[in-house]
């Protein structure tokens, strides 16, 4: 038996949590004409982050976050702690690609923390259910508070690689 709920995702995946792969840039080029109309009642989203995705995205997380006000502000980007975690270790290696990618998306998220922008929230270290995990089972935990702390009502999705 799964702890975890199940929770349907508006791009039509279903499962313990709605995982989301993007392939390619066509999507980034093509989100605003699909994805222009929200419903009134639509229920909250939050998109929550693995690291490659916030590495390999960082365009795309950018324009979400920008047209958000025209989508009634329906979705909120997460960033789980075990992500800022491994961006940071990440940071420091050498100048590499990587490193730069990697230095890059911090930039990006701290300077909205720092602004404390609505759009873009970080997980707090008292959103966890259990402390003890790391890498991807961290950020699954982190989809279930970010689901509990919402009484259920809204849907996460899990963007990763």
């Amino acid at each position: 038996m799964s702890l975890l709920p199940s929770i349907h995702s508006p791009f039509g995946l279903e499962g313990p949590i709605a995982a989301h792969k993007i392939a390619d840039d066509d999507m980034e080029d093509d989100f605003d004409v699909r994805y222009a109309e929200v419903a009134d009642d639509a229920k909250p989203i939050f998109l929550v982050l693995d690291t490659n995705f916030a590495i390999d995205h960082l365009k795309l997380l950018d324009k979400l976050h920008k047209v958000s006000p025209k989508y009634k502000k329906v979705y909120q980007i997460v960033i789980p702690l075990t992500v800022v975690n491994e961006l940071d270790g990440l940071k420091n290696d050498s100048y590499t690609r990587l490193a730069t990618q990697a230095r890059n998306a911090i930039d990006w998220y701290f300077a909205l923390f720092h602004n404390s922008d609505p759009i873009v929230i970080g997980q707090q270290l008292s959103q966890r259910l259990e402390r003890n995990l790391r890498g991807d089972d961290a950020i699954l935990d982190c989809c279930l508070v970010q689901w509990r702390q919402e009484q259920e009502n809204m849907e996460v999705i899990y963007l990763m690689m």
